[in-house]
């Protein structure tokens, strides 16, 4: 056999060898088992990310097996992560400022959108007329979610401390029917509660933006145990929700009357609500900073039993992220 010819036999054995790993390499890829994921959020359009994901296959695609539990705010999920009833709880950076009390069990690996919507709504047939009405009134709200920081600042802007005003602690959806009930003069919160509560006082129903221009943060918060143990199934959760992200924006039309089934809302409301809100996986500087904001206003307020505020930047986990598309990481380090 000349030498070229044995050269070109070698090079086909070599070839056919590595097309059959490769095919063995994919066969088994194919048949892993998928990584399961427990996620539980507020079921809203800030979820929107999450929805898409899911419906157009992007979990599947990446062999997670992605499941979603709902629950009324972000610190009822990040209880049941605690409890290991989830591996990601959704919540909003205030409560996992106040987490930082307790430790750094849980990081964030990245927002999914950012919103400003939360509203105090008042009932005008008690002579509610100002925000400095609120005065000596009853004024609920859910402590431990964001819209107890979003309150405290609100009457601050208005001239009044948390003090001027008679808390009464419920969970959102009560707070919709104390308002209802005149239980409470006013209420602060967000959608959808914040929906229902105006349907139910109608043209009683008086409401502000509580939030003063400043946006909250949906954040993937889970724990370092699980972000250790598990860090392809994280990452990708995170290359998922980042094609949603880019389909989100090139198919507008489509995801909102995805999304439009999905909640049951005419294109009006949901064009409404959509409009609040700003959808990007990212992590950046001014979520630090608003969480740093948050725990010093947490123990000003006697909302912890703390002299020291935590090292918020251990709540964040930039690696993850950063690995996928490090101009999404925007945090100082």
């Amino acid at each position: 056999m000349c030498y070229i010819g044995w050269v070109s036999k070698a090079l086909a054995v070599l070839a056919a060898g590595a097309l059959a790993l490769l095919s063995a390499c994919g066969k088994q890829a194919d048949t892993a088992e998928p990584e399961s994921l427990r996620i539980g959020f507020l079921d809203d359009p800030l979820a929107s990310l999450l929805y898409v994901a899911q419906e157009k296959g992007m979990f599947q695609h990446r062999n997670l097996k992605v499941t979603f539990r709902n629950y009324e705010g972000g610190a009822y999920a990040v209880r049941d992560l605690r409890a290991g009833e989830l591996e990601v709880a959704v919540c909003t950076e205030f409560v996992l400022a106040l987490q930082g009390f307790r430790g750094s069990e849980l990081r964030t690996i990245g927002t999914i959108a950012t919103a400003d919507n939360v509203e105090v709504i008042a009932r005008a047939d008690r002579g509610i007329r100002l925000p400095e009405d609120l005065r000596g009134r009853k004024v609920g709200v859910s402590k431990g979610m964001n819209t107890e920081f979003l309150l405290g600042s609100f009457l601050a802007f208005h001239g009044l401390r948390p003090r001027d005003v008679r808390i009464v602690d419920h969970n959102p959806s009560a707070l919709v029917a104390a308002l209802a009930s005149g239980e409470v003069d006013a209420a602060c919160l967000y959608p959808p509660f914040s929906y229902a509560s105006k349907r139910s006082l109608g043209g009683q129903a008086l409401s502000w933006a509580a939030q003063g221009g400043q946006d909250y943060f949906f954040l993937l918060t889970t724990s370092t145990d699980l972000l250790k143990a598990r860090p392809r199934a994280f990452r990708e959760l995170l290359a998922a929700l980042l094609e949603a992200e880019t389909y989100l924006a090139g198919h507008e039309a489509e995801v909102r009357e995805l999304l439009a089934r999905r909640f049951g809302l005419a294109s009006g409301p949901l064009a409404e609500r959509l409009a609040q809100i700003r959808f990007q996986v990212g992590l950046n500087q001014e979520l630090l900073t608003v969480m740093e904001d948050e725990a010093h206003w947490a123990m000003a307020n006697a909302v912890v039993e703390s002299a020291v505020a935590p090292n918020l930047f251990l709540a964040l986990s930039l690696e993850p992220l950063e690995t996928l598309k490090p101009d999404a990481v925007g945090v100082i380090h």
